[in-house]
């Protein structure tokens, strides 16, 4: 995370956090969470875990590949629920045919194009995870 240019460590942005929701009500989303290392990532939950027991007004949505569900059972255990949603390809087809429907420049795709994206954009999209 970098604010005013600058990277922020994790006891800043762990402090940081923990100044904001103890005076507000707090959802803190959290997007590809498999991608932190593992160190980091448990590091984070378990500040995240310290964050929800402190503040019962603070919501959590974090999302990443499945792989990762039994470690944040682990480490959140009791404090959170968790649903799963894994995305089809189907999903992943809606999705592009929605988006290229809204297309400003329609003409400058052709069917063949079209037809390369809707194929390889589904088969090339991992299973994701999301937790609230």
């Amino acid at each position: 995370m970098a604010i005013g240019g600058r990277e922020l460590r994790f006891a800043q942005i762990e402090k940081l956090l923990q100044n904001i929701v103890s005076s507000q009500r707090t959802v803190i989303c959290i997007d590809g969470l498999d991608q932190c290392r593992v160190r980091d990532r448990l590091r984070l939950l378990n500040s995240l875990r310290e964050i929800l027991q402190k503040s019962l007004g603070t919501r959590l949505f974090l999302t990443g590949k499945p792989d990762i569900q039994s470690e944040i059972k682990t480490q959140l255990d009791g404090a959170l629920t968790i649903v799963s949603k894994t995305s089809t390809k189907g999903d992943v087809n809606s999705y592009l045919c929605a988006r290229l429907d809204e297309d400003p420049a329609p003409d400058a795709m052709d069917d063949i194009l079209k037809a390369d994206i809707l194929n390889r954009i589904p088969q090339t999209m991992p299973n994701v995870y999301v937790s609230t």
